[in-house]
C-alpha cells in the first residue's frame, strides 16, 4: 500500500503520468523517461527537476528527484515511507500483509 501511495504522490507531480515506469535495473524507485517529449531529453528532464524539486513537501513519501540522463528518476524518502508502513501495520496488526481470499469457482 505505501509503494502505491508514493506513486500516486508521483503521478501528482508530474505533468506526464502516463509515463512514469519502475527501472528494471533499480537505479530510481520510478523513473520518468523524457524521450519522447522533445528534441533534448536530458535538457527536459534537468528543466523538469529544477520545475518540481521545490513542489516536494518535507512530509512527501518523496525523498528526492534526480535528472539522470534523459529520465528523471524518483527517489522515496526512507524516514516516511518507514513511518508510513508501521503506521499500516499498527493498524492492521495480525492482518498486515494478508492477501484478500480469493473466490472459489
Amino acid at each position: 500500500m505505501s509503494f502505491e501511495k508514493f506513486l500516486s504522490e508521483c503521478k501528482q507531480l508530474v505533468k506526464y503520468p502516463e509515463l512514469l515506469e519502475r527501472p528494471k535495473g533499480g537505479e530510481a524507485d520510478i523513473a520518468l523517461p523524457c524521450f519522447s517529449l522533445g528534441k533534448n531529453p536530458a535538457e527536459i528532464a534537468k528543466e523538469f527537476e529544477e520545475e518540481l524539486r521545490p513542489r516536494i513537501a518535507k512530509s512527501s513519501l518523496i525523498g528526492n528527484i534526480m535528472a539522470v540522463g534523459p529520465y528523471l528518476n524518483f527517489y522515496i524518502n526512507a524516514e516516511n515511507f518507514s513511518r508510513n508502513i508501521l503506521k499500516e501495520i499498527l493498524k492492521k496488526g495480525e492482518k498486515y500483509g494478508k492477501g484478500e481470499k480469493k473466490k472459489k469457482k
